[in-house]
């Protein structure tokens, strides 16, 4: 991996997949790699845009209202790695090596740990999905001109305020989570050009929308 979306979460897991007119991820296998190496020199040569919208993969990793509060990275299983980053966010926009390949190593353990007890994503790895329902809509509806992290993002605010609504979590843990990713740089509002309609259409076509 030599992107910030591959090291804190895509290389890990095994899924291989392919984006269509129809939605993301859709069409796809399962292939776990033997050994997976991260340098974290090669994030230098990232562009600003991909490299933060990549860090919004770093704290995808709920509340954990749902599974275990034992076992609940940053918003859906170990809430250390959310303190983590607010402790730390200059240094990891700073691209400070050592921060980032902390952040990783914390990320990378939860999605292993994850994806080893539901390798299939027949229960707990759905957890690993939060904010891809809205978001996977909103990177299709755009005609892919939002990158994956910038729409998970949104799908996250989102999925928060959803849960907040229905009393899954509350107000103020929905707000930090829109506040964590604001100051990352990352958008939290669903764009106003595009078609609400629409986006409700593709969203029941994703493969998490239960």
């Amino acid at each position: 991996p030599t992107t910030t979306l591959s090291m804190a979460d895509s290389s890990i897991g095994g899924k291989t997949g392919v984006d269509t007119p129809y939605g993301k991820n859709l069409i796809g296998a399962f292939h776990h790699p033997v050994e997976v190496y991260m340098d974290m020199e090669t994030l230098t040569t990232l562009d600003e845009r991909n490299y933060i919208a990549g860090l919004a993969r770093s704290r995808k990793e709920k509340d954990g209202a749902y599974y275990n509060r034992d076992k609940t990275g940053t918003f859906i299983h170990d809430l250390s790695i959310r303190d983590y980053v607010e402790e730390h966010r200059d240094a990891i926009l700073n691209r400070e090596q050592k921060v980032l390949e902390e952040l990783f190593q914390k990320n990378c353990a939860v999605k292993n740990y994850v994806v080893s007890m539901d390798e299939q994503e027949k229960g707990l790895r759905q957890i690993l999905n939060y904010g891809h329902t809205m978001g996977h809509a909103v990177e299709v509806l755009s005609g892919f001109d939002l990158i994956h992290g910038e729409c998970v993002s949104i799908g996250i605010v989102f999925a928060a305020e959803l849960a907040r609504m229905k009393g899954l979590c509350t107000a103020a843990w929905a707000v930090r989570q829109r506040c964590i990713l604001e100051k990352m740089g990352l958008p939290v509002d669903f764009p106003a050009s595009l078609d609400a309609d629409k986006l409700i259409r593709l969203m029941k076509m994703d493969k998490k929308v239960r």
